[in-house]
């Protein structure tokens, strides 16, 4: 697919709250589409809402984009700093006939209600300023898009197909408050055109929006921007996402050690695909995304297929480019590198085919440069493996491996083999695990012998009899 038109997306968060996982994959939508057409991306804060509005929410958002990766082109533009071209917006829209002002207050508002439940109609404002022509003299009123009574009013959503509604559903919309606040959907329009916004992508919980703002983009007599609604995200029981199973603060999993790159091939999957591909580069995803390809149906969060993904993210990274990451998180642990003689890179070799999540790749990454203490160490298991008969072949174990010639892990495992092959009562994990144990300070490592040719011999034979004196 190609677009003649210069494609212009938007994403466009209220900072009433932190970026979750649903408005990130908008935002990662509109992203991918922008670039695939060499087009922009421009983010919007829709900080209209003055009471639930704050600036934390906004330098969270930001911040998670950011660590996303998705750049947004120019400036960011804050609604709050532009009312006074709603306003103008909302006089023409007066002075063409397509808007009005109305003084009805909450109380004739609710009674109005009240009385069209009473005759099993459907509650909204009968429009009794339709006609007034009230001028701006007038101490308190709104003012009302004038939408239109008869027939439908329609479009051909690029994910949803058509969707239309008749306009005798819609009532007048306010589009300015009692306070000169422009709302939502008056101001999304007015910004939409102004920013010459191409593709309007959001979720499908905005469809009854786009089609009241299909109505107010004829009015201003443009051309409409075309729709994309994205399918709701669900938890695996089918309902709506909860912070409990995966609706994050994006900025929580990067606490998690979730890597940017794997959160968004991940949040591309939740309904997007092509073929049967699950894994794809940041350069991949922009040039095969389309619009066209997210299903209608709802997509299902899966918080052991977004580690799959992590993992494979992780174990395909180059050591060198999980060096960055790795320095933060154990500087973060007070765990400090600089002076050791144990390569990162290499340690981070042997380890991360094991770790779903940097975090845990981190933790495994300690053990090379603060020793275990005998605190640290789990009791059960210390005696389980330091046992009057296993401790004969462990004493063998610290003689030979201190005269061990060639330190490497093929001399170690060798030596651990013919340890074992001496004695019918012993198996191999008799002597590997407390090995693990006192170099690890865990039982669950990568294989023992090359975790001890990283650390050392000194090192290693240090912690090993040190363990041992605790028999």
């Amino acid at each position: 697919m190609s677009y003649m038109e210069s494609v212009v997306t938007r994403f466009a968060p209220s900072p009433t709250g932190a970026l979750h996982l649903g408005g990130a994959r908008t935002a990662l939508f509109c992203y991918l589409f922008a670039r695939k057409h060499q087009g922009k991306f421009i983010l919007r804060i829709e900080d209209t809402d003055r009471e639930r509005s704050r600036k934390e929410y906004v330098d969270e958002i930001l911040a998670a984009l950011q660590w996303l990766g998705l750049q947004w082109d120019d400036e960011p533009v804050y609604q709050s700093q532009r009312t006074d071209l709603y306003q103008q917006a909302a006089q023409r829209l007066i002075d063409s006939g397509n808007a009005y002002r109305c003084t009805c207050t909450i109380d004739e508002l609710e009674a109005m209600r009240e009385e069209q439940k009473k005759l099993g109609e459907n509650p909204k404002y009968d429009g009794r300023h339709r006609q007034s022509n009230l001028g701006a003299d007038i101490e308190r009123f709104v003012i009302r898009f004038k939408n239109p009574q008869v027939g439908e009013v329609s479009f051909a959503d690029l994910v949803q197909g058509d969707v239309h509604v008749g306009n005798d559903e819609l009532d007048d919309m306010v589009i300015m408050r009692m306070d000169g606040s422009p709302t939502y959907n008056f101001c999304a329009v007015v910004d939409d055109i102004a920013m010459g916004i191409t593709h309007v992508v959001r979720g499908d919980d905005h469809l009854r929006n786009s089609l009241r703002q299909c109505n107010l983009y004829d009015a201003m007599e443009v051309q409409r921007p075309k729709f994309a609604h994205l399918p709701l995200i669900l938890n695996s029981s089918g309902a709506r996402l909860s912070k409990r199973e995966g609706a994050y603060n994006i900025l929580d999993y990067q606490a998690r050690g979730i890597l940017p790159e794997a959160l968004g091939n991940y949040m591309a999957r939740l309904g997007w695909s092509h073929k049967d591909q699950e894994i794809f580069t940041s350069a991949e995803l922009v040039e095969l995304f389309d619009l066209k390809s997210i299903q209608k149906s709802p997509a299902q969060y899966d918080e052991q297929k977004m580690l799959w993904v992590n993992h494979n993210y992780i174990k395909n990274q180059t050591n060198a480019d999980l060096c960055p990451i790795l320095l933060s998180l154990l500087d973060k642990q007070q765990v400090d590198i600089s002076n050791d003689k144990v390569p990162l890179e290499a340690i981070i070799g042997l380890h991360k085919e094991r770790c779903e999540d940097m975090n845990k790749l981190a933790e495994e990454l300690i053990c090379y440069y603060k020793e275990p203490t005998y605190d640290s160490y789990n009791k059960e298991e210390l005696a389980e493996y330091l046992t009057a008969r296993t401790m004969p072949a462990l004493n063998k174990l610290n003689e030979g491996l201190q005269g061990l010639e060639q330190w490497d892990a093929a001399s170690i495992k060798d030596l651990i083999k013919q340890l074992v092959a001496q004695d019918a009562d012993i198996k191999f994990p008799d002597i590997a695990m407390p090995l693990r144990l006192a170099i690890t300070g865990t039982t669950s490592s990568p294989s023992i012998d090359k975790v001890a040719e990283l650390l050392g011999k000194d090192e290693s034979l240090a912690r090993f009899a040190r363990m041992l004196q605790q028999a």
